[in-house]
């Protein structure tokens, strides 16, 4: 994943929750659905071909394939937000303020949700140039994308 994909993951993040949640609520109901016509068929020594394949068994497999997405996808977004989790947990000030402020938090006025902080009120709150707070965004990223891939090659 890179940089880009892991920030809109960041400006996106309890959309990303709701939506993993969305996911394994999906993922249940898909389980528990009962297939009328799913049978066993019996095994046999012959190679299959797509030709002699029954309508059931197609059915089966297409139900499997969808299963399987859905658990990769699940599998995707859920380390996703244990990196984001585990490199925010170990954050000090300001690169935790500068996250917050940058990803986390919509300022409200008048009771309407505002854009995302600013770089400047970012750098104002923590009492830090612009390029700092910047720098200190593009390490927190760099280090969510190591979690990824070190969950990766595990």
């Amino acid at each position: 994943m890179n940089t880009n994909e892991i920030r809109f993951y960041l400006h996106n993040y309890y959309n990303l929750k709701r939506e993993l949640k969305n996911l394994q609520e999906a993922l249940d109901t898909y389980k528990k659905m009962n297939i009328s016509g799913l049978q066993a068929t019996i095994i046999t020594k012959e190679p299959k071909t797509h030709n002699n394949t029954s309508k059931t068994e197609l059915m089966a497999l297409t139900r499997i394939e969808y299963i399987i997405d859905l658990e990769n996808e699940i599998d995707g977004k859920m380390r996703l937000i244990k990196a984001i989790d585990s490199v925010y947990y170990y954050l000090k000030e300001p690169a935790r303020t500068i996250l917050e402020m940058r990803y986390f938090i919509t300022p409200m006025q008048n009771d309407i949700r505002q854009p995302k902080y600013s770089w400047d009120k970012i750098s104002l709150e923590v009492d830090k140039s612009v390029a700092y707070c910047k720098e200190i965004d593009c390490k927190i990223v760099k280090k969510i994308q190591e979690k990824l891939l070190g969950d990766e090659l595990k």
